[in-house]
């Protein structure tokens, strides 16, 4: 159980750094879509 609080803050700081560049391109694409609309 230690092991799993541990690995928590590493797990949420890896999906942090992979999750924000993914979440502004995607942004970024649907933005673009719905302004060419």
């Amino acid at each position: 159980m230690r092991d799993l609080i541990k690995d928590i803050p590493s797990f949420l700081l890896g999906a942090s750094m992979v999750g924000f560049p993914v979440g502004y391109v995607v942004g970024g694409y649907l933005s673009k879509k719905f302004y060419k609309k």
